[in-house]
């Protein structure tokens, strides 16, 4: 079996045998409801969020889901 070896903002590093156990400590949480977000989120004022939703619920009235075009 071969093992994932992530380094993440070259101060720390880490080995997983899965996905799924490197995604549960590596992938930041939201700021708001506290899922893992793989992926792009949304950052506010430094803090990470799933999705807009949860930054406006947060007290953030910028951010939306979609862009009018």
């Amino acid at each position: 079996m071969r093992s994932l070896h992530l380094f993440q903002d070259g101060s720390r590093s880490a080995i997983f045998d899965s996905f799924e156990c490197a995604a549960q400590n590596m992938a930041p949480q939201c700021g708001h409801c506290g899922c893992r977000i793989l992926g792009h989120g949304v950052e506010v004022d430094e803090q990470m969020y799933c999705c807009a939703h949860c930054a406006r619920a947060s007290g953030h009235q910028g951010p939306t889901d979609r862009v009018d075009g």
